[in-house]
């Protein structure tokens, strides 16, 4: 995902989607982008305007009967609660590194600001499936999948679960014994202009970050470089996702864990739901 940080420059800048496809041939009957920005064109609006890929509750298409899948992309600064509609959808990857595929409850998913996730949808060959955003008033149609062609009865039925898609090659196990720790406060507006090093670790090294959220509303803490896994709490294992948007909620702390990688300065990026403005600007250096 490219985008622009600085809050009052999100609504003027450029935001595209880079897709790295598998070399594997898909085994999806439709492959689609949903990349979701947030407008707030009227001051009085108490919920933002949310457009998918530059326009409003767009209508999609994808084979009837088939699965589909979904890339969710979001580049908005808002913290989406997502309700897929009544058909089976199962997570295929979180933040671009592949899960071991899993159903969703209900059909819901949070999506962080700069946060992806991938899903596969099973389209059934009558009615439109309809993606909502919930709110606290009522929920905002983001888009609309439609059913096209005949299908046939073998493809209404109920599909098996989805195959894993082909690892990243990302460790199974990040020894936290000599990791090298470091605190992130996420509280006053930071500058963009510089990234103080929180530290230097080698390649190699396992570092957990403490991403002390100070504030009364959630933040998105945005990793560049490789991603982390969410500790539980006291280092006795981690959240089986990898992360390159981690969610703090409200006056909360939240430890990630990540191996170091390619070498160089890697930035550590704290941003406020809502309106955006970045509340940490750090960084940590591979050499």
């Amino acid at each position: 995902l490219y985008r622009a940080f600085v809050p009052e420059r999100a609504s003027r800048s450029l935001v595209g989607a880079f897709i790295v496809e598998e070399a594997q041939p898909s085994p999806f009957s439709a492959d689609l982008t949903l990349l979701v920005q947030a407008w707030s064109p009227d001051p009085k609006m108490t919920v933002p305007l949310l457009t998918v890929n530059g326009a409003v509750s767009p209508t999609l298409e994808a084979p009837a009967g088939g699965r589909a899948r979904l890339r969710l992309i979001n580049a908005s600064a808002q913290f989406l609660r997502l309700k897929m509609g009544d058909a089976p959808c199962f997570v295929l990857a979180v933040d671009g590194q592949p899960v071991q595929p899993f159903a969703l409850k209900d059909g819901r998913v949070q999506l962080t600001p700069g946060g992806r996730i991938d899903l596969t949808l099973d389209v059934g060959t009558a009615d439109p499936i309809r993606l909502d955003v919930e709110t606290t008033q009522l929920p905002i149609q983001l888009a609309l999948v439609v059913p096209v062609g005949a299908g046939s009865s073998a493809q209404g039925q109920a599909l098996p679960a989805p195959e894993a898609l082909p690892s990243n090659g990302l460790p199974e196990k990040i020894p936290l014994e000599n990791a090298a720790r470091f605190e992130v406060p996420l509280s006053g507006e930071a500058s963009l202009s510089s990234f103080p090093s929180l530290g230097t670790v080698k390649p190699g090294q396992s570092v957990v970050l403490s991403l002390v959220n100070k504030l009364e509303v959630p933040v998105a803490v945005l990793l560049h470089g490789t991603p982390a896994r969410i500790l539980d709490g006291v280092d006795d294992g981690w959240k089986p996702w990898w992360h390159d948007a981690i969610p703090v909620a409200p006056r909360t702390t939240v430890r990630a864990a990540l191996v170091a990688g390619t070498a160089g300065k890697w930035a550590v990026i704290g941003q406020r739901g809502g309106d955006g403005a970045i509340v940490a600007a750090q960084s940590y250096d591979v050499a």
